[in-house]
């Protein structure tokens, strides 16, 4: 007597899609749109009499100071060591993806003017300084006239793995320091899964200035 083989019920669950295995997944990275504050010191803004001639060698200092990439570098290792130790906070990997100064800003938003707009190529250099001149303008509008003659700020966009991102933010909220006569402080604006929706905030964005697509006759 021959067995009979039943056939399998069949399923009513469609098969996961690629689009599925991706949202149901936990990202591998996170990115963190970051600006470095610096401002003199209490004591070194007191070493004149004249609020004008203070107010005056504070932005003649600040005009030319422009924090070094690897002075920044140096900056995220201490902050998650000095929180976590050097056994896990050194384990962490963390990668500059982008980095810019005043100056690198004013050079940038030079070359846009001096360029053609019809022959400019979208790269991810430009859109990160096109990124950091929008938080600039928006922290600068925010910020008065004379507490921005004693502060400059650089701006640096992070990667890290997603399971990092929560003690890194932690060790970048508490890090304070002093280079050069600075007061360092770092300000975390916000964190993404994806590039391309941490350059695109709708909290920041006007509705009132959007842009008009012209319409097909």
């Amino acid at each position: 007597m021959t067995d009979i083989q039943k056939e399998p019920a069949p399923t009513t669950t469609m098969p996961a899609t690629v689009l599925t295995r991706q949202c149901e997944a936990e990202p591998e990275f996170s990115y963190i749109l970051l600006t470095v504050e610096m401002e003199l010191l209490a004591s070194s803004t007191t070493t004149t009499n004249s609020t004008a001639t203070a107010t005056s060698d504070m932005a003649t200092r600040l005009q030319g100071y422009n924090l070094p990439i690897l002075t920044f570098r140096k900056m995220l290792s201490s902050a998650l060591q000095d929180l976590f130790g050097i056994a896990v906070g050194g384990g962490m990997s963390i990668d500059i993806l982008a980095y810019s100064t005043p100056q690198d800003l004013q050079t940038a938003q030079q070359q846009q003017q001096t360029n053609d707009r019809s022959s400019s190529t979208f790269t991810s250099t430009s859109s990160a300084h096109s990124l950091f001149s929008t938080l600039a303008s928006s922290s600068s509008s925010s910020s008065s006239s004379s507490s921005s003659s004693s502060r400059t700020t650089a701006y640096a966009i992070l990667r890290c793995a997603t399971q990092d991102l929560h003690p890194l933010w932690s060790a970048l909220t508490l890090f304070n320091a002093t280079v050069d006569d600075l007061d360092v402080r770092i300000h975390v604006h916000h964190s993404s899964a994806t590039l391309l929706a941490l350059a695109s905030s709708s909290r920041s964005y006007s509705w009132d200035k959007a842009p008009s697509f012209p319409t097909s006759t």
